[in-house]
């Protein structure tokens, strides 16, 4: 849905002194996940149009899901904070992403398009930019590519990763 925040809830089941493992902890970007939101969960659920499927207002790219003083990473078709994480942490290769597994512990938790896709094999993490009504940007990575700024549907849960205003 646009219209509901959205996330990955750990079942009650859970056993909390062996799962899930820290997600930040992996150094190889497997078996651990994090967690999953849909862009509207991601942009901390704002009351704005943007978050419902439209193109106006936009929301505020300093309201989100992170703690505060942090935001998601802003980023658009033309330049972007992960483009620079990119450049800083992988030297800006865009063929591999083992400098981001290796420096940045980045995970390969996939993303939910209606069902989990692409765990173990692709991390897939929300920008702050709305790319028309349905959809909006993010950063995509596997062992064999880096796009640096990318679109998803808002419905589709991704991973979030902030950084400090």
């Amino acid at each position: 849905t646009y219209t509901v925040p959205s996330y990955y809830v750990v079942p009650s089941t859970t056993n909390f002194t062996t799962e899930p493992t820290d997600p930040s902890t992996s150094t190889d970007g497997t078996g651990q996940y994090g967690y999953l939101y849909n862009w509207c969960g991601a942009m901390g659920g704002q009351a704005t149009a943007a978050c419902l499927n439209a193109t106006t207002p936009t929301p505020d790219p300093d309201v989100s899901i992170c703690p505060a003083g942090w935001r998601l990473p802003r980023g658009d078709s033309s330049s972007g904070e992960y483009r620079d994480l990119n450049d800083a942490i992988n030297n800006g290769a865009t063929n591999t992403d083992l400098g981001l597994r290796a420096n940045w512990l980045a995970q390969w938790g996939g993303y939910w398009p209606g069902g989990f896709a692409s765990q173990d094999s692709e991390g897939v993490y929300w920008a702050g930019g709305s790319f028309g009504a349905n959809q909006a940007y993010n950063f995509e990575i596997n062992e064999w590519s880096v796009y640096d700024i990318s679109t998803r549907n808002k419905t589709e849960a991704s991973a979030v990763r902030c950084i400090a205003n």
